[in-house]
């Protein structure tokens, strides 16, 4: 909250409206049933929103959450008034605030417009940016939380590698994964990707039912634990039975490309340049259209956040940011490999918080 009380300073913001559920959550601890997985809310429908000042701080619910946010440290209770836009309103003319900063990016195209409409004669600036800049530096809590989801992730994967059989589907593989994120976690990161042969050629396959894996072909597995909101991403590439020269080859190039660029992070290092370290790796070995997605995302309250590590990324890297380090090679009419971790950036340099073998694996 100081950190974002600066922010809000160096940007003239009398107050700030924060609608995305995560940055809810960041704030001011509440978790309700979509904070994790809600990217652009409904204002006719939302859990939870807040209204920042430079002095005071209110948590705004309907009858559903108005008890849970009263124990919320720091932030005043506030019911609707009628509704979030005219509730927004009275708390402007009673806190006399006339610069209004509002999370563009968390909004429907229609509520924004019906706020401007409810607001007139208040500024309202797109303040979209100010939260998840302070979020991309995790704290001592959250590095704990990320650390103990990667751990639980890499359990996942040696359970899973004793479970795997030729014959098995797609789908019970993925449940199998689920599963255990229920089981020992606080649920599954994401829907996990489990992608066997010509499938392991779209970096984000869905997943089938009915799909069986079979002796002769790769396996492909994207999946993470979430524990207490934060979440866990790795990516291992199997293979089913005895694996070909090809396979080992393209494995190969994958790993060496994937260590290149762990090895080389630091904390100044620009986004740009360390996806470049991957994207340079395999090219060299005759391979550009071949890895058709970024070398890496921020995780934490959600899955893909920033820094990102693509060839468009400014973002510069730093001590106590998280982010996955995950290059690939996709050939539609054969398969692809994937290798991904999850990496704390540290001042001495990174630590891989997912640690499970990359050692090539047959089954």
């Amino acid at each position: 909250m100081n950190k974002l009380h600066t922010f809000m300073k160096q940007k003239r913001l009398e107050a700030l409206f924060v609608t995305s559920p995560q940055n809810v959550s960041y704030l001011s601890g509440f978790r309700g049933l979509c904070s994790t997985d809600v990217l652009v809310p409904c204002l006719t429908d939302p859990e939870v929103v807040l209204f920042i000042t430079l002095r005071d701080a209110y948590a705004i619910a309907d009858g559903r959450y108005i008890e849970a946010i009263r124990s919320l440290k720091r932030f005043h209770s506030a019911p609707w008034i009628k509704n979030i836009p005219t509730t927004i309103k009275s708390l402007c003319h009673r806190l006399r605030v006339r610069t209004l900063g509002v999370e563009y990016d968390a909004l429907r195209a229609t509520d924004l417009h019906g706020l401007q409409k409810t607001l007139r004669g208040i500024k309202i600036i797109d303040a979209s940016t100010l939260i998840p800049e302070i979020r991309k530096e995790k704290n001592k809590k959250e590095i704990a939380a990320l650390t103990k989801a990667c751990r639980m992730t890499d359990a996942a994967f040696t359970a899973l590698l004793r479970f795997i059989r030729p014959g098995m589907t797609e789908g019970a593989i993925a449940y199998f994964l689920v599963d255990f994120f229920h089981r020992h976690a606080d649920g599954s990161a994401f829907a996990p990707i489990v992608a066997s042969g010509k499938g392991a050629a779209i970096p984000h396959y869905c997943t089938s039912k009915t799909k069986k894996i079979k002796k002769g072909e790769m396996l492909l597995l994207d999946f993470g634990a979430q524990i207490g909101g934060y979440h866990a991403d790795m990516s291992r590439t199997i293979f089913i039975g005895k694996a070909t020269p090809l396979f080992k080859k393209i494995y190969n190039f994958v790993l060496d490309a994937q260590m290149k660029t762990i090895d080389a992070l630091h904390a100044g290092m620009h986004g740009g340049a360390a996806d470049a370290i991957a994207r340079e790796s395999l090219a060299t070995q005759g391979y550009k259209k071949e890895f058709s997605h970024s070398t890496g995302h921020g995780v934490g309250l959600q899955i893909h956040e920033d820094p990102r590590l693509s060839p468009f990324s400014n973002n510069i890297l730093k001590a106590n940011h998280v982010f996955t380090v995950e290059p690939g090679l996709y050939f539609p009419k054969w398969g692809g490999v994937r290798i991904e971790d999850t990496i704390l950036l540290t001042k001495k340099g990174p630590r891989l918080l997912t640690q499970s073998s990359k050692k090539l694996i047959e089954i």
